[in-house]
């Protein structure tokens, strides 16, 4: 496995205690054939409609042929090499038994046998939770009766098959990566050895943006500030966080030119944009909709529960439209309104105009709720480096859009509380990971290259603003 300079970075700003959130299968829900093929057949979503253009064509080339041969050619074939790679050739054959040949019978019912071949062997290769849902396709299959079984049940078994043999592969990447290379890439500085390498191979020693961006962040700093940077390496990591947070992640160009020490961050980045984003415009509907309801928002911005329904609207993309997600939206702030009032409103109107405003991103309460992010994020980011900074972890959504206390690192568990304390609670989990994210950036980014020419590079800017003063 090829060990590149984003996995390495992911790695390193993970860290030993939690490789498993590294595993990128953990973020694939475990689907059952049924909501597979209720899916294929009727979901909008894009990768759903790929797969029933696919399985659409297959039924027109079975016609045509009026065999099962395309499903043979086109799906157990693929099916077949895709699970053989899972294990060497030679654990493969000592353990599993599949048909290659062209005798496959034209009964559906019949054909079944060999698509089963193809299961029982995913099922042993897959993780015990993953194989669950391949077990249960079997005894859907041994149970049903064969009127059951056309063609269109072969089709989509076989590409529910395949989809999973693709997951389990995925999986089997995942153990690699957080059992051997994790380890490795953490173990005695050596993850930070080849991202310095890296580095060094693509930019050179004197990076120019990031001498440009260092500049432009002393520039603004008062004499007593640029004082601290000549004398404490605190401040210099500092000024790294802010300058982050204040003039990357929360500027307002349209396009970002990333110093070269933050080149494998640009996911990090789009990931935190996008919650910082989603969140001013889920924290200013419930603004909007406190005001319909003559409530105080800061009240009301301070209840995590209270905006849950909301949430999982903005969160559901599921639509036919535009017109239609906007309107759904519209529905769930009507409904916030109308719970904090408890009655019902005198302008309906007017707060689903505002509704449409916020999503258009043309809303001022935006701006305000931006602004109390980013202070946030820096007030956040400077105080944890008062004293060892926690381990990244990953909280989760219950049902009820609220998170278990347990699952949180004590970063992300004071974060929270900040954010609901400042009227930002109904995605103030999302924002406390977000913001332990961009603190393990920037730490990291000081930490691989303060020694290297960040330290110089800072003190340079400070001695040359000094010399521009004095002449």
């Amino acid at each position: 496995m090829e060990v590149n300079p984003q996995l390495v970075h992911r790695i390193l700003l993970t860290g030993p205690s939690n490789f498993e959130s590294l595993r990128k299968s953990r973020q694939i829900p475990r689907s059952s054939f049924e909501e597979f093929r209720q899916n294929v057949l009727h979901a909008s979503d894009p990768v759903s409609a790929v797969k029933r253009a696919y399985h659409d064509h297959m039924m027109r080339q079975v016609e045509a042929a009026e065999t099962l041969q395309p499903l043979h050619k086109f799906l157990i074939t693929e099916l077949h090499t895709s699970i053989r790679a899972l294990i060497t050739k030679d654990v493969f054959q000592q353990k599993f038994h599949l048909t290659d040949d062209n005798t496959f019978p034209d009964d559906p019912a019949q054909f079944l046998p060999y698509v089963n071949e193809a299961a029982q062997a995913l099922s042993a290769l897959e993780s015990p939770s993953r194989a669950e849902t391949t077990t249960a396709w079997m005894h859907t299959v041994a149970d049903m009766p064969d009127v059951e079984k056309d063609v269109s049940f072969v089709t989509l078994s076989l590409l529910f098959l395949m989809d999973k043999t693709e997951i389990c592969s995925l999986e089997k990447t995942d153990f690699y990566v957080t059992n051997v290379v994790a380890p490795r890439i953490c173990s005695s500085g050596e993850g930070k050895s080849m991202e310095r390498q890296f580095f060094h191979e693509r930019f050179g020693s004197q990076p120019p943006i990031t001498r440009d961006w260092i500049k432009s962040l002393v520039q603004e700093l008062s004499q007593d500030e640029r004082d601290q940077l000549r004398n404490l390496s605190t401040a210099r990591s500092h000024l790294i966080q802010k300058g982050w947070i204040e003039t990357i992640l929360f500027q307002d160009k349209a396009s970002t030119v990333l110093p070269e020490i933050f080149a494998w961050d640009l996911p990090n980045l789009e990931s935190i944009r996008n919650t910082t984003r989603t969140a001013a415009s889920g924290c200013a509907l419930g603004w909007h909709a406190s005001r319909a309801a003559k409530c105080d928002p800061d009240v009301i911005l301070q209840e995590e529960s209270k905006g849950a329904p909301l949430v999982k609207a903005m969160q559901n993309r599921n639509h036919r439209s535009i017109q239609d997600y906007e309107l759904s939206v519209e529905d769930a702030v009507v409904s916030l309104a109308r719970s904090c009032k408890g009655g019902p409103l005198e302008d309906n109107d007017t707060l689903r105009g505002q509704t449409r405003a916020v999503l258009q991103g043309q809303d001022a309460v935006m701006k305000l709720l931006d602004d109390r992010m980013r202070q946030l994020f820096v007030e956040l980011s400077i105080d944890s480096t008062e004293t060892p900074l926690p381990v990244l972890r990953t909280g989760q959504r219950t049902a009820s859009g609220l998170s278990n206390e347990q699952e949180l690192s004590p970063f992300v568990a004071k974060a929270r509380t900040r954010f609901k304390e400042r009227g930002l609670a109904f995605y103030a989990l999302e924002l406390a990971e977000a913001t332990e994210l961009a603190t393990k950036v920037a730490v990291l980014a000081y930490a691989l290259y303060a020694q290297e020419f960040l330290d110089q590079m800072i003190l340079d800017a400070t001695l040359n603003i000094d010399k521009v003063d004095v002449d």
